[in-house]
């Protein structure tokens, strides 16, 4: 962030010059001592101060905030347990999905219309409060693609719970289908907006990320031909070490997770470092071309096999095809 010009940063001792003229200061250092320092530095000056992770240290908290939109819900715990707000916080997402960013704007606009009318006083309140109810929010769904997830509530919040506690520490690969966002999976879909950090590839839509939490983390690791941003292996260290330390890692991909992919390459990082881990399908673009193009690729009177080839393997691995080496049953399937 430093080299891209976003932060300032300087690598140095602290001095207390460096709070002058400063309105708020943010403190994490791994030392108890300068920590404190800073703080009773910042308290004399009138400085606002939050030493990470110390409560008796902090003039004020940072929340953890679920935003649909104009609906923003904060949850603190005065700094006495920030892993709790982040599962309370898990729990209102999953309650309050992302429809509700839509709706809340539809309601603003409803409201301003009826406060306009010439309605009494009882009756517009009546009717804002019925707008307002959860029976409208449901009617509301079959009529606004925007709020079109029913998925969210079609089941009990109880079994969304379970299954987000089922996931903790793990790390998920998914795909979504290629060229159409809408061809995500409904349990891809589930995954990711339950995620603490969501590793994607260059060919995941933007409307994609969208639905990623606000307070998840999110990195970018797409390898396109010749822009290497990323290697494999730094891929594959990134995974374990989120998820090694609690977090619910989703490994976003286009397509199918399995098919075309370093799946397997990370599948055996994890596996060498102890990580559970499960495998969402997804659409591969074979299929989404297929159906795009209303081609089957098994018609029973056309053909009787389906072959998926990749263009190159690693390098010092020679193509089985270019051996003369017959394909197996497998490989042909």
């Amino acid at each position: 962030m430093a080299d891209a010009g976003k932060i300032k940063l300087e690598l140095r001792t602290f001095s207390e010059n460096d709070l002058d003229g400063k309105f708020l200061a943010v403190v994490a250092t791994a030392s108890g001592s300068l920590n404190e320092l800073i703080y009773r530095e910042a308290q004399r000056r009138g400085v606002l101060c939050n030493v990470v992770d110390v409560p008796e240290y902090c003039d004020f908290f940072y929340p953890a905030v679920v935003r649909r939109g104009d609906l923003q819900i904060a949850i603190s715990t005065t700094g006495q347990s920030p892993s709790l707000a982040q599962k309370i916080r898990q729990q209102l997402e999953r309650q309050f999905g992302v429809g509700y960013a839509a709706w809340v704007e539809q309601l603003g606009a409803t409201r301003r219309l009826i406060l306009a009318s010439d309605l009494d006083k009882e009756t517009k309140l009546e009717l804002l409060h019925s707008l307002a109810s959860r029976e409208a929010f449901e009617a509301a769904l079959a009529k606004i693609p925007a709020l079109s997830t029913r998925v969210e509530f079609g089941v009990e919040h109880e079994e969304l719970s379970a299954q987000s506690e089922e996931h903790e520490g793990k790390s998920l690969s998914g795909g979504r289908g290629a060229g159409r966002s809408e061809l995500l999976t409904v349990k891809a879909l589930r995954l990711l907006r339950t995620a603490d950090a969501v590793l994607h590839d260059d060919l995941v839509a933007p409307e994609i990320l969208k639905l990623i939490p606000s307070t998840a983390q999110v990195h970018n690791v797409g390898k396109r031909c010749g822009k290497k941003k990323i290697l494999q292996a730094e891929i594959n260290c990134l995974m374990v070490a989120l998820a090694a330390s609690g977090l619910r890692v989703v490994r976003l991909k286009g397509g199918d997770p399995l098919i075309f992919g370093r799946a397997g390459e990370e599948i055996e990082s994890l596996r060498r470092n102890s990580i559970p881990f499960e495998i969402v399908p997804g659409v591969t673009s074979a299929m989404g071309a297929a159906a795009a193009a209303q081609i089957p690729l098994t018609h029973r009177h056309a053909s009787d096999a389906l072959v998926f080839i990749t263009a190159h393997r690693a390098k010092g691995c020679i193509p089985r095809t270019q051996t003369g080496a017959s394909l197996s049953a497998a490989e042909r399937l």
